[in-house]
């Protein structure tokens, strides 16, 4: 963001903490799914930065928080309390078995897979940063550094000292 940009701050479209966030968090989220293998997912390719007001928003497919905070099975296994500190856990309950189908055609595998899962679990792969402290101090830096290096290209590289003769 250069210091002409500052003038544009309230127009529509215009949020350098969007662009902070799509720069910081956005890689930081992606580099961490890729890191448990999910490098084309759908998953992955859903998560976006978006700004309300004063709210910075990580948004994704609904199954994200699945993914990031696991689920406990009935018998074994357990999650991580998510953003509101319920833990999740299949009960009676198992995942439909035709979500498996991207992994096999067969309708008795598919069932097989929910099952297990049903039983034991989702394991945690944390991918969202962190706290949000963490989440606000690297924006702000990062804010800061941007519109440090806008007013670099308006302060003067040299002072000088002049006798106006006229």
């Amino acid at each position: 963001m250069a210091l002409d940009d500052i003038s544009r701050f309230g127009e529509p479209g215009f949020s350098p903490l969007v662009d902070a966030g799509n720069e910081i968090l956005l890689p930081e989220i992606q580099r961490r799914l890729a890191n448990w293998g999910l490098v084309n997912s759908e998953l992955r390719n859903s998560v976006k930065i978006e700004v309300k007001g004063n709210t910075l928003s990580i948004v994704m497919a609904p199954y994200g928080k699945y993914v990031n905070y696991g689920v406990g099975g009935n018998t074994y296994g357990s999650s991580l309390p998510d953003q509101d500190g319920r833990v999740h856990r299949y009960g009676s309950k198992m995942p439909p078995p035709s979500v498996f189908g991207v992994y096999t055609s067969d309708k008795s595998h598919q069932f097989a897979i929910a099952k297990k899962i049903q039983k034991f679990g989702i394991k945690a792969r944390p991918f969202i940063p962190d706290t949000e402290d963490r989440i606000w101090s690297t924006l702000n830096d990062k804010v800061a550094e941007l519109i440090t290096d806008g007013l670099e290209d308006l302060l003067p590289a040299k002072i000088e000292i002049r006798y106006d003769t006229n």
